[in-house]
């Protein structure tokens, strides 16, 4: 079992004070067969007058936080801080364990109807530069091992894309994140997940 310790801070200013009404978070990492949360703790300035917690329709548990606060503020900030403890592919058989782990893979038959929705882009890409950005972070004639894939593609990222706040409620296309080389985190997000569904090619059903 391995112990993980993250802390995840989100901090805005404003150019003038403003008031706040209801916030809602999503920090809390999700329990599971193979992973237990430890201990999870949240402080928020300012601080709120009601804290209540609800489950939303995926099952994760999220605080929902109501501010009663007359004075405006000029700062917003919440400091989470989680220990999971995550074990992986606990529960599996050695055989499915090792199928699971590198790429390609596959599916049992019975559940990619459900899957199938997840393994297709679902931003247009004319020219196919996502499936091109995915494809060089797999190995060639040989597995590539999940981890490996998604730590590289996460570096690369980090390494050749510049982090943009931007304030306008939309996302990026992929394909305009890989253009300008920029974007927030909602825009890599939505670049790594059309790349795994460029690569559904190599996910077959078994």
């Amino acid at each position: 079992m391995t112990i993980f310790s993250v802390r995840h801070v989100t901090s805005y200013r404003y150019f003038r004070a403003v008031a706040f009404g209801e916030r809602r978070v999503m920090f809390r990492p999700r329990d599971s067969f193979d992973q237990r949360l430890i201990e999870e703790s949240l402080v928020t300035y300012p601080e709120p007058r009601r804290v209540r917690r609800i489950h939303d329709v995926f099952g994760h548990l999220r605080r929902a936080r109501r501010y009663y606060i007359f004075r405006p503020r000029t700062a917003f900030r919440n400091v989470d801080h989680a220990r999971p403890c995550a074990s992986a592919c606990a529960g599996f058989p050695d055989r499915q364990r090792s199928t699971v782990l590198t790429c390609p893979f596959s599916y049992d038959a019975d559940v990619v109807p459900d899957l199938e929705p997840a393994m297709h882009c679902h931003c247009a890409d004319p020219n196919d530069e996502i499936r091109h950005w995915a494809r060089q972070f797999v190995r060639h004639g040989q597995p590539t091992e999940i981890g490996h894939l998604l730590m590289t593609r996460c570096y690369a990222i980090r390494e050749s894309f510049s982090c943009a706040r931007r304030l306008e409620d939309r996302t990026e296309t992929p394909v305009q994140t890989l253009s300008l080389r920029s974007g927030s985190c909602r825009d890599f997000a939505l670049l790594m997940m059309e790349a795994g569904a460029a690569r559904s090619g190599s996910l077959r059903a078994s």
